[in-house]
């Protein structure tokens, strides 16, 4: 059968074809794409094989963005607005196709074909880390390029107790000093919690130089995706006082870690608040029929100290180093 491509499709029987597949995250879960809607202004785009019985046997989720929309609200929009014609649009997602591998080059083909002719490049398109040898050919055959990436992965299907032991012994010593300082983590249940998590990471993400999104997309992401079981917030607090935090996003029994936020103080970071958020969410995981747990990434070869700091936090979790890919594809009209 042809590949369908569609704008729209019924969510329950899309979110049912993820759920059927080991590797579906919620980057491919209509949530997402409502999320994508209402803040990026991102068109989805569904390109859909189906088997004999007319049930989803191959699909992937794409959206179609135009530079501009990101800056919306902002006093750069206007003049970026007027200059909207000279600027292509661009396509992405998150993973590759999912289903059945022997579709995979034909989703592909029709995603390709579909961006050539809205005159899109594809950017930054995260393949999932067990993409295996023949699925990446694939890829590389159909001229996208590749960047490689790293993460570590927690298999949260062994259980918090034989993960508990596969922690360094330095994890366990700040995950115990942590505990007897008094450190407190709680899940987010309100705007107000919301707010708080908000205000530590703008914070944060200032001193390391990095802007931070406004409030309004923590809320969309909130209302769409904490709204469908698909996103928490960890506050870890001292007294009542937040110190740090960090957001989740689930789905289909994977997580992934998202905006983490430290108090800069030295007395806060003396509390090994950041571990105590980390072993919450790997019990949390456990206790929720999570089977793996993405840290998020880190440096593929830590230079600075900073990456090397993260690199060496990441690793002491007992999680799997992992590479990956990243795709991207320039259009046809100025590709060399």
């Amino acid at each position: 059968m042809d590949t369908e491509i569609l704008e729209n499709v019924d969510a329950r029987e899309w979110n049912d074809f993820i759920k059927r597949t080991e590797h579906g995250t919620v980057f491919q879960s209509t949530f997402w794409a409502d999320y994508a809607r209402e803040y990026l202004h991102a068109k989805p785009a569904y390109f859909i094989k189906r088997g004999e019985s007319g049930k989803i046997s191959s699909g992937l989720q794409a959206f179609v963005e135009l530079p501009t929309k990101r800056f919306s609200g902002t006093i750069l929009h206007a003049p970026l607005n007027f200059l909207v014609k000279l600027v292509s649009p661009f396509m992405w997602w998150s993973g590759a196709p999912l289903g059945n591998p022997g579709e995979m080059r034909e989703i592909l083909e029709s995603a390709k074909s579909f961006a050539s002719k809205k005159r899109c490049a594809i950017k930054d398109v995260a393949a999932p880390v067990q993409l295996d040898s023949e699925a990446a050919k694939i890829y590389s055959s159909l001229g996208f390029k590749a960047k490689k990436h790293a993460t570590f992965f927690i298999d949260l299907t062994l259980g918090s107790e034989a993960l508990a032991e596969n922690i360094s012994k330095k994890g366990r010593k700040a995950m115990r000093e942590s505990e007897e300082a008094g450190v407190i983590v709680r899940l987010a249940k309100n705007k107000n919690d919301l707010r708080a998590y908000f205000e530590l990471l703008k914070s944060h993400r200032s001193t390391l130089h990095f802007s931070t999104s406004p409030f309004v997309e923590l809320e969309i992401q909130w209302k769409h995706l904490h709204g469908n079981g698909c996103m928490e917030i960890f506050l870890a607090e001292k007294g009542g006082r937040l110190v740090s935090a960090m957001g989740v996003w689930h789905f289909n029994g994977n997580a992934i870690e998202v905006g983490s936020a430290n108090s800069d103080s030295k007395e806060d970071r003396q509390l090994f608040a950041g571990d105590a958020l980390k072993w919450a969410i790997i019990k949390w995981g456990c206790e929720n029929g999570m089977r793996s747990y993405d840290l998020g990434g880190v440096a593929l070869e830590p230079r600075s100290g900073k990456e090397q700091h993260i690199f060496q936090f990441k690793s002491k979790w007992g999680g799997s180093y992992a590479e990956f890919f990243r795709y991207s594809l320039a259009p046809n009209f100025i590709r060399l």
